[in-house]
């Protein structure tokens, strides 16, 4: 019977047994050929990425092909669903079914992108330019750059400047980048250079005439005229001024070549020359002249001390002022009368003159140019002049004076200090004199000198700490000697009982009473531990033996320093090998008022071969006594140490 689609059907199949007598039996047997097996796929297309604006047909991105089983060839479709970022792209999931006769189908999904990278083109790119000041940079002017896009066009197309100053002001370079954009954001951009320069020279609005004035003419600026300008570009001009002077006949008369420039912000100038002419013909004025004066010989002459005419000229100021003399003796050497006669003279040789009279005379004594100073110094120093300083004069007329001095000693406080005074008198040849008083005082003040001082000591208890042990000073002075020498103890309580830190002051003082000191420390100190003058043995006893000290003895000790040190013991207790059997280690400590302490301390050696000794007891126990005999040092006794270990 056929079934519901090609090469499908139903069998009913007949069996039947005949025997030899044909009897007969029978079934029907049931056999269905169906297909539910789906078509295969021989060739899918593969997945696809196209720029826009590509072609998604089938026949650019491929066709699906399939084959059937039962029922060849299957039918072959799809379907497309669509959607994109922007603008012309998009991504096409395109489902491909393969269906057979008896429908039984088959599917994949192939994914197609359509997509925009491509960037847009300029078309027109303005060119890079450079424009002079004050000119319009702006797109209308120096260029609008065009743009197209294979995929969206027109693209948008923007710019932005960075703007370079440049060398001067209102000049830059203007870096414009153009930018174009796509409706998918993608963008191309070149940067237009535009410079902006300035050559452009300013121009003279006023320019000052050339002119003729009379020495002292004034030729500023002020005065001749200041040139204006303007500029085009940069208005703040820099207006300056040089003037070449060509020498006249004489000083002060010259002819100025005044160039004028005008330089803008960029450094482009205009100039021009202005002609000053300046002549002269005035004489010099005196605006000073020195009295008729008397001075005392040596009296200086010269003009800085008896005065210096002073004259102006109108052209040629200061003139060349000159003078000369004529010198008549006066009554004694050294005294004269001057006549000076002052010219002042211009450049131009015009000139002026008058006469001043000086009169030299001589009353004036020596004077003292070095006066030794009042001296304290201290015995035993030197008292005579080259020690103390030795009086120097000079004398304004007759140079140099004769110097003397003489000494009344008057006795000090004490021996070998003492006043002097000196005094000093010096004489000119006209017998003239000065004279001063110099004190010179001898004493004593210094200190007498340890030649010896004992050093810092440390002593233990209870150590001796009188002088003759721990050292006596010496001491000397310069002036009186030798010097008393005497000490006093400051005694400071220690951290414990008989110890202390002596502060002991040595004093040296000599006959006048000075005095040194310093101080010597003695720190007496208790380091020693205690001694044990008892120390229980180590002892095995049986269980139940009674293991306090009442039975095992109690430690004695003594201390050197401070006696009946406190004596304490702690045990640590290690378990046998069995119940009630133990090794105690008791350490004895023995502490002094000073903390210092001696312990009597096991230490196990484990290099030492123990001794083994089995002792039978009731019960079948045996003991096994391990005797550990060590040699180290302990730190208040040397003595070997026993520990006992029981086993069972």
């Amino acid at each position: 019977m056929a079934g519901p689609c090609a090469n499908t059907d139903t069998i009913l199949r007949t069996w039947v047994a005949t025997d030899a007598c044909l009897n007969t039996a029978s079934f029907v047997q049931t056999i269905i050929r169906q297909d539910t097996t789906q078509p295969v796929f021989t060739f899918m297309p593969a997945d696809t990425i196209i720029n826009c604006p590509g072609d998604t047909s089938t026949l650019v991105v491929g066709i699906a092909v399939a084959t059937d089983e039962c029922n060849s060839p299957p039918v072959v479709t799809y379907s497309d669903v669509v959607a994109g970022p922007c603008a012309n792209t998009d991504t096409i999931t395109r489902t491909w079914v393969a269906t057979d006769a008896c429908l039984n189908p088959a599917s994949f999904v192939q994914t197609i992108i359509r997509q925009d990278t491509t960037q847009p083109v300029f078309t027109f790119m303005p060119a890079d330019t450079i424009i002079n000041c004050p000119g319009d940079t702006m797109p209308s002017n120096v260029g609008i750059a065009i743009a197209t896009d294979e995929c969206n066009d027109p693209p948008i197309i923007t710019y932005s400047d960075v703007v370079m100053a440049g060398p001067c002001a209102n000049t830059d370079t203007i870096l414009r980048t153009w930018v174009a954009t796509d409706a998918c954001l993608n963008s191309s951009s070149f940067v237009q250079t535009i410079t902006v320069q300035d050559t452009t020279k300013p121009v003279f609005v006023f320019m000052p005439a050339d002119t003729i004035i009379n020495c002292p003419g004034d030729t500023t600026t002020a005065m001749r005229g200041f040139a204006t300008a303007i500029d085009e570009c940069n208005n703040s001009l820099v207006i300056t001024y040089s003037d070449v002077v060509m020498a006249g006949l004489c000083a002060n008369t010259d002819t100025i070549l005044r160039t004028w420039v005008a330089t803008d912000a960029c450094l482009n100038s205009s100039s021009f020359v202005q002609t000053i002419t300046v002549q002269d013909t005035t004489k010099p004025v005196f605006t000073f002249m020195p009295l008729d004066t008397i001075i005392n010989c040596p009296g200086d002459t010269m003009p800085a001390t008896v005065g210096i005419a002073l004259a102006t000229d109108e052209c040629n100021d200061p003139p060349v002022i000159t003078y000369s003399d004529v010198v008549m003796a006066g009554p004694c050497a050294n005294t004269d009368t001057i006549l000076r006669t002052w010219v002042a003279t211009d450049a131009c040789l015009n000139s002026s003159s008058f006469v001043q009279t000086i009169t030299v005379q001589d009353t004036t004594k020596p004077v003292f140019t070095f006066m030794p100073l009042d001296t304290i110094i201290d015995c035993p120093g030197d008292t005579i002049p080259v020690t103390v300083g030795i009086a120097l004069a000079t004398d304004e007329c007759n140079d140099p004076p004769t110097i003397t001095y003489s000494d009344v000693v008057m006795a000090g406080p004490c021996a070998n200090t003492d006043t002097i005074l000196r005094t000093w008198v010096a004489t000119d040849a006209c017998l003239n004199s000065s004279s001063f008083v110099q004190t010179i005082t001898v004493q004593d003040t210094t200190k007498p000198v340890f030649t010896f001082m004992p050093l810092d000591t440390i002593i233990n208890c209870p150590g001796d700490t009188m002088p003759a042990n721990v050292g006596i000073a010496l001491a000397m002075d310069e002036c009186n000697d030798p010097p008393v020498i005497t000490y006093s103890d400051l005694v400071m309580a220690g951290p414990c009982a008989n110890t202390d830190t002596i502060l002991r002051t040595w004093v040296a003082t000599d006959a006048c009473l000075n005095s040194s000191s310093f101080v010597q420390t003695i720190i007496r100190q208790d380091t020693i531990d205690p001694v044990f003058t008892f120390m229980p043995r180590d002892t095995i006893i049986n269980c139940p033996g009674d293991t306090t000290t009442a039975m095992r003895g109690f430690a004695t000790a003594t201390d050197e320093c401070n006696n009946s040190p406190v004596i304490t013991y702690s045990d640590v207790v290690m378990a046998g090998p069995c119940a009630n059997t133990d090794t105690i280690k008791r350490t004895w400590v023995a502490t002094d008022a000073c903390l210092n302490s001696a312990q009597a301390l096991f230490k196990q050696s484990s290099d030492k071969t123990p001794s083994i000794l089995y002792l039978h007891l009731c019960r079948g126990i045996r003991l096994l006594i391990v005797l550990e005999i060590q040699q180290q040092r302990c730190e208040a006794l040397q003595q070997p140490l026993m520990s006992v270990i029981i086993h069972r």
